[in-house]
C-alpha cells in the first residue's frame, strides 16, 4: 500500500465530507438537535479511520484517457541526448560495476527517493506533534498527581447522586485540588475536580457541572478526544482534520449540555447557563494538545449558552435528511463509486507503428528522407522518430531453456491459484503434465507440454477459452471490424488495479527477466465466432524478455526468416512471452510459451550501431527483395518508426545452408534496431507495416515480422 497515496486520498474524502456536513448544518441549522450536529461528525471520523476505499463494484464516472497507467501514452518526451550508438560509446569509457540497473529503474529510484522523504517528513511530523500531545498528557496527569487532595463527604455524595441520576456505573477515578477552574473528564476515567471552584458553588450548581462531566464519560466522549488528537498528530498536514476536530468537540460539549438541560425548567436553565458563563471565566486546565484550553474561549461559551436555550429535537424530515446525508457520504466517500474509471480507453491507432507497446520512450531524433526511386515502382523514404527506451542500460543477457518437471508444475500452479483443488497427472516420459480443477463453479486446466525441439509451453485456462485482445486487431482489418466494438465497451476494472494481480502471477511462476510490453483490453467469449457471448472483459497483460531495459517485442502476425542476407544470420532460438488475462474475478487465463532463465548479463562496452546506417541497410535489403520485379504498380516503402529493442539470438551466426528454423536451448539477448517500414501503393488499396530488426551490435538482419 502507499501510504502517501492513500494519506491524499482520505483527506480528499475528508475535505469532502466536512463541506457537505457544514453545508447541510447550515441548511438545517433550525431543525437538527445538537446530539444530531455531533453524531454527523462520526462520518468523518470513521472516514479517516478507515484506511481503504472499498470496491464498489460500479463506478458513477468515466473519465476518458489514453493508456493513462502507462507513461508510454504521454507524448513522447523530446530529447537532445545524443543517439544511442553515441551513447554505447560513451558507456564504454565508464567505469560500471553491474550492469542491472536500468536507466527506468534509476528513475524509479528517484520518485522513490522523493516518496521517501515526503514520507518521512510526514513520519517527522506524526512523531512531533504525536509527541507534543502525549508529552502534555504526561504533564497534565503528574500535575493531577502532584498537587492532589483527597476530596470532602460533600463531594463525595454529590458525586455519588449524580451518578445515580445519570446512570453511571463505571468506576469513576477522582482527583481533587485546592486549585480555581472547571471540572474534567480525562481520559480515560479520570474526573478532575477543582475544590476552590466547587466549595464555592452550590449542591445544585455543583450537581449540574458534575452531571455534564459524567454524560460525558457515559457517552464515551474522553476516548473520542483522545482519539481526535491521535487523528490530528497522523492528519497533522490537513487543516480539515483540525477543523473538524475543533467543531465536534464544541458540539460534544452543546450535545452534553443538552442531554443535562433536557428536562430543566426555564428558570433552571437560566441557573446552568450562569453557570456555564462562570466556569468559562476561571482558568481550564491547559492541555491545548488535548482540547483542554481555553482556545476560543468567547465563542464557546456564547455557542454553548445559546445551545442551552435553543435545545430542540431535531424535526423528522430534518433526522430522514441527516440519515440520506449519512448514507450518501458512506457510499460516495467510502467506497470507489465517485472515483472517474480512467485507464480504460484502450490504445489509440497508430499508422506508424501500429503494434501496441506501453513502455516509456523517448525521442532521440526524427529523421526525414526525400523519396529515393531505388528502381522502377519501387520508391524508398523517411519520416520516423528515433526513439529508444527511457530505461535503457548497455546490456546483454545470456539466456537458456527452462524446463518444468511434473514437481515444478504442481508448484507453480497452487502458486497461481491457491483457491483451487488441482488433480494433476502425467505422460509416460513427462513431456505432456495436465491438472484439472474448479474455481467459483468453472472447470479449468493447467497443462505443460515439451516439444521435440525442446520448446516448452505452460498454460491455465478455463473450459471457455476464446480471448481476444486489442494485439489481435493490429494489420487486420476483419478482426477489427468484428471486435473493435465489443473490446471498448466498459470494463468492470481498471488496468492499474488488475496489474498487481497480473505481476503476482509472474512473481509466482518464478518467470525471470521479463518486463511488460503492454495492458491490452481483452475479451473473452464463449464460441471463436464474431458476435458470440462476451463472458468477461477485462486486460490482458503482456511480459516479454528485458535486456537492460529494451522489450523483445512480442507482435501477432505471420513472422518468418527470410533468405539469410551477407555473409551469415544469426538464428532466433526461442521467442518468449507471458500473456496474463485479468478481469474483474481475477486471473483466469495464463499462457507462458518459451520460458527461459537467465544465465548471465553483460556490460556492452562496444559502441551500438548507428540508425543512420541501419537504414542503409534496410533500403539494402528491400531493394534486393524487388530487384528485377516488373512490377505494374508502383510500391513505396516508408520508414515510419525506428526503434532500439531487443531479441534473443543464436550464440553465434549461421550460415546459409543452415535450417531456417533454427531453434537451440541457449542464446544471447541482445538490442536491435527495429525499423517498421510501411508498405502502399498510391490507390491506397495495398497497405501492410512490416519490421526489419538489425542487431544492433554487428548489423546483421534478423527475422521481417509481418
Amino acid at each position: 500500500m502507499n501510504i502517501l497515496r492513500t494519506l491524499l486520498e482520505i483527506s480528499i474524502y475528508a475535505a469532502v465530507i466536512f463541506l457537505a456536513i457544514l453545508l447541510f448544518r447550515r441548511l438545517f441549522h433550525k431543525s437538527l438537535s445538537p446530539l444530531v450536529k455531533y453524531a454527523l461528525w462520526f462520518v468523518l471520523l470513521a472516514r479517516l479511520l478507515l484506511p481503504v476505499t472499498l470496491d464498489a463494484g460500479v463506478r458513477l464516472f468515466t473519465a476518458s484517457s489514453e493508456n493513462e497507467l502507462y507513461a508510454a501514452a504521454a507524448p513522447q518526451e523530446q530529447t537532445t541526448e545524443e543517439p544511442a550508438a553515441q551513447a554505447g560509446a560513451d558507456a564504454a569509457s565508464q567505469e560500471a560495476a553491474v550492469p542491472a540497473q536500468t536507466e527506468g529503474t534509476s528513475t524509479v529510484n528517484k520518485t522513490l527517493s522523493t516518496q521517501q522523504t515526503l514520507l518521512l517528513v510526514w513520519l517527522s511530523g506524526v512523531v512531533l506533534v504525536g509527541g507534543w500531545m502525549s508529552v502534555s498528557y504526561a504533564a497534565l496527569r503528574r500535575k493531577m498527581r502532584k498537587n492532589a487532595a483527597e476530596p470532602s463527604e460533600r463531594m463525595l455524595a454529590l458525586l455519588a447522586e449524580a451518578k445515580a441520576e445519570t446512570g453511571v456505573r463505571g468506576k469513576i477515578r477522582i482527583c481533587c485540588q485546592y486549585a480555581v477552574g472547571a471540572p474534567a473528564m480525562v481520559f480515560p476515567n479520570l474526573l478532575f475536580l477543582p475544590l476552590g471552584a466547587l466549595v464555592s458553588m452550590s449542591d445544585s450548581e455543583a450537581d449540574h457541572a458534575l452531571r455534564h462531566e459524567l454524560t460525558h464519560f457515559r457517552r464515551g466522549d474522553p476516548a473520542v478526544s483522545v482519539l481526535l488528537a491521535a487523528l490530528c498528530a497522523v492528519y497533522w498536514f490537513n487543516p480539515v482534520v483540525w477543523a473538524a476536530a475543533y467543531l465536534m468537540r464544541a458540539d460534544m460539549e452543546a450535545a452534553c449540555d443538552a442531554a443535562v438541560t433536557k428536562r430543566f425548567s426555564r428558570d433552571e436553565k437560566e441557573r446552568y447557563a450562569s453557570l456555564l458563563l462562570a466556569l468559562y471565566s476561571l482558568p481550564a486546565l491547559g492541555a491545548p494538545a488535548l482540547g483542554l484550553s481555553g482556545v476560543g474561549v468567547a465563542h464557546q461559551a456564547e455557542r454553548r449558552v445559546r445551545g442551552v436555550f435553543e435545545g430542540r429535537r431535531s424535526t423528522l424530515p430534518a433526522r430522514a435528511a441527516a440519515l440520506l446525508l449519512a448514507l450518501i457520504l458512506a457510499f460516495g466517500c467510502f467506497t470507489t463509486a465517485c472515483q472517474p474509471l480512467t485507464g480504460t480507453s484502450g490504445h489509440a491507432a497508430n499508422p506508424d507503428n501500429p503494434w501496441i507497446s506501453d513502455v516509456p520512450v523517448k525521442v532521440l531524433e526524427h529523421v526525414k528522407q526525400e523519396p529515393e526511386a531505388m528502381q522502377e515502382n519501387v520508391v524508398f523514404t523517411v519520416d520516423a522518430d528515433v526513439t529508444q527506451p527511457k530505461s535503457y542500460e548497455p546490456v546483454t543477457v545470456d539466456v537458456a531453456r527452462r524446463t518444468i518437471d511434473f514437481s515444478e508444475f504442481q508448484q507453480m500452479i497452487a502458486a497461481v491459484m491457491p483457491e483451487v483443488a488441482w488433480t494433476s497427472s502425467q505422460n509416460e516420459d513427462g513431456s505432456e503434465i495436465t491438472a484439472t480443477g474448479e474455481r467459483n463453479g468453472e472447470a479449468f486446466t493447467a497443462s505443460c507440454y515439451t516439444y521435440k525441439d525442446g520448446t516448452v509451453s505452460f498454460a491455465i485456462y478455463p473450459e471457455n477459452l476464446y480471448i481476444i485482445r486489442e494485439g489481435f486487431l493490429v494489420n487486420d482489418i476483419e478482426m477489427e471490424q468484428d471486435y473493435f466494438a465489443v473490446l471498448h465497451q466498459s470494463i468492470q476494472t481498471t488496468a492499474s488495479e488488475a496489474q498487481p494481480k497480473a505481476d503476482a502471477v509472474v512473481e509466482a511462476l518464478g518467470a525471470e527477466g521479463l518486463m511488460l510490453q503492454s495492458a491490452e483490453r481483452a475479451c473473452r467469449f464463449d464460441t471463436n465466432l464474431p458476435g458470440d457471448v462476451v463472458l468477461s472483459s477485462g486486460w490482458s497483460f503482456v511480459y516479454v524478455p528485458d535486456c537492460g531495459g529494451l522489450p523483445a517485442n512480442y507482435r501477432l502476425g505471420g513472422s518468418g526468416i527470410d533468405d539469410p542476407f551477407g555473409d551469415g544470420y544469426y538464428g532466433v532460438p526461442m521467442k518468449p512471452v507471458l500473456s496474463v488475462y485479468v478481469d474483474e474475478t481475477g486471473v483466469s487465463y495464463i499462457d507462458w510459451r518459451s520460458p527461459f532463465t537467465v544465465t548471465q548479463t553483460n556490460v556492452q562496452t562496444e559502441p551500438l550501431l548507428d540508425y543512420e546506417e541501419v537504414i542503409t541497410r534496410a533500403k539494402s535489403i528491400l531493394l534486393e527483395r524487388y530487384e528485377g520485379r516488373e512490377l505494374t504498380t508502383q510500391l513505396t516503402f516508408t520508414v515510419t518508426a525506428i526503434q532500439l529493442a531487443s531479441i534473443i539470438v543464436s550464440d553465434e551466426r549461421m550460415s546459409e545452408s543452415a535450417a531456417i528454423d533454427y531453434s537451440g536451448d541457449t542464446g544471447r539477448l541482445v538490442p536491435v534496431w527495429e525499423i517498421v517500414c510501411v508498405e502502399s501503393n498510391p490507390e491506397g488499396s495495398y497497405w501492410r507495416s512490416i519490421v526489419l530488426p538489425f542487431t544492433a551490435i554487428d548489423g546483421l538482419a534478423l527475422t521481417q515480422q509481418e
